[in-house]
């Protein structure tokens, strides 16, 4: 069953086009989760065993953030530290694991000045706003890495007039169709 990973930096339009799908599959028997950043090991060990759960019950899944890609990147640029480090992770096993249970990773990615100002309408993790531009520069690494382990990642720019979230913009970057 597939496992499709919606990822980017704060206000990239991840939710947003979570949503947007949701209402169109409506009929269908996906899940959905959405993963915040983990306050502790604990808490990141419990969300990647949920995440995990998908496989074991054979339900597509659809997740807004996932920790093996956001942690190793939000956590050093925000905290100076990844939880992953503490599960006994590397960021490269991390990617590796990725790589051998997501389907699709898209990749929400405007361009840096329309993430910044979307970012600004609800609050952000302490320290966010400050490095905007490293946490840019971390995805690009992590999805370029993610490609060349074989993922499908898919960048998805909501800005962008042409891919506003039609029927069959959604229906390819969810379902590939």
């Amino acid at each position: 069953m597939p496992l499709i990973i919606v990822e980017g930096v704060d206000g990239s339009g991840k939710t947003t086009l979570i949503q947007n799908f949701r209402q169109v599959a409506s009929r269908l028997c996906w899940l959905f989760a959405r993963s915040g950043p983990p306050q502790g090991p604990n808490d990141l060990d419990e969300t990647i065993r949920y995440l995990s759960l998908h496989r074991r019950y054979q339900t597509p899944l659809i997740t807004d953030r996932h920790p093996l890609i956001s942690e190793p990147i939000y956590g050093p640029i925000c905290r100076d530290k990844s939880l992953i480090e503490s599960l006994g992770w590397s960021r490269e096993e991390a990617l590796n694991q990725i790589a051998h249970t997501a389907d699709r990773v898209i990749y929400c990615r405007p361009e840096l000045e329309v993430a910044i100002k979307a970012s600004r309408v609800q609050r952000q993790m302490e320290g966010v706003e400050q490095q905007f531009w490293a946490l840019y520069q971390a995805y690009d690494k992590a999805m370029q890495d993610l490609l060349q382990r074989g993922v499908n990642v898919i960048r998805y720019d909501w800005h962008d007039e042409n891919l506003r979230g039609s029927l069959s913009d959604l229906n390819r970057l969810f379902l590939g169709v």
